[in-house]
């Protein structure tokens, strides 16, 4: 992975001009923790996440470690594209962050130089930046400036994202829901159908972005 020259000022206010109008300062919050209005992303026109069933067993364990525990936990997930349908089989995590906040280990980073350098890199292989949310505050079910800001810097960290030989996408896992996102340089979009491939073949909906997402801020709602 190469190194970008960027302070970590820059990546926030890179996030902050591309949210423009979409997060919401809050009196007394940290700038980081400022909460990004789902209901005002744009979407994929015919975005749709579909999850193995490992994967998809996967993400019920990290929601219900988080709720459990209060803490974040960071992971990956990698699959392969399809036009605008994802689909996602594998995953790597490495267990509760050490702290509130979610962070990438050297392993999660070793899994990741892993599948880059075993990549075609032919625009058909995709990772998923992702971590969880617990239940603590008003705004847990939004992503947070702070999390467009690790996104950024790890899209732009990396050429092979840049550069579209591989694919990068987010997914916040909340309270049940599985919000993936995607940022194509210039703005944000949310995938609005993710669903787990049963065995046979059938799909079964998955819940994202179906969490409570008003934002009030000086008694003005948003």
């Amino acid at each position: 992975m190469s190194r970008n020259p960027f302070s970590e000022g820059i990546y926030k206010l890179k996030a902050k001009n591309k949210l423009a109008g979409k997060v919401i300062p809050l009196r007394g919050i940290d700038e980081d923790h400022y909460p990004v209005k789902a209901s005002m992303l744009g979407v994929v026109p015919q975005g749709k996440v579909i999850l193995s069933p490992d994967v998809a067993m996967f993400l019920g364990a990290v929601d219900d470690a988080t709720k459990e525990t209060g803490r974040e936990i960071a992971f990956l997930l990698f699959g392969k594209t399809q036009g605008q349908v994802v689909y996602i089989d594998n995953y790597v995590a490495d267990g509760l962050s050490d702290s509130m906040n979610a962070h990438f280990s050297p392993e999660i980073n070793s899994a990741l130089q892993n599948y880059i350098d075993a990549s075609g890199k032919d625009g058909t292989d995709i990772v998923v930046h992702g971590h969880s949310h617990p239940k603590l505050g008003n705004y847990y079910n939004n992503f947070s400036l702070g999390d467009m800001e690790a996104y950024t810097k790890f899209r732009e960290a990396n050429n092979v994202f840049n550069s579209n030989k591989i694919w990068l996408s987010s997914c916040l896992v909340v309270d049940g829901n599985f919000n993936f996102l995607f940022y194509d340089g210039n703005d944000y979009y949310k995938f609005n159908e993710v669903y787990e491939q049963k065995s046979d073949g059938k799909l079964k909906k998955l819940k994202c972005y179906q969490s409570p997402d008003i934002i009030i801020n000086r008694d003005r709602e948003y």
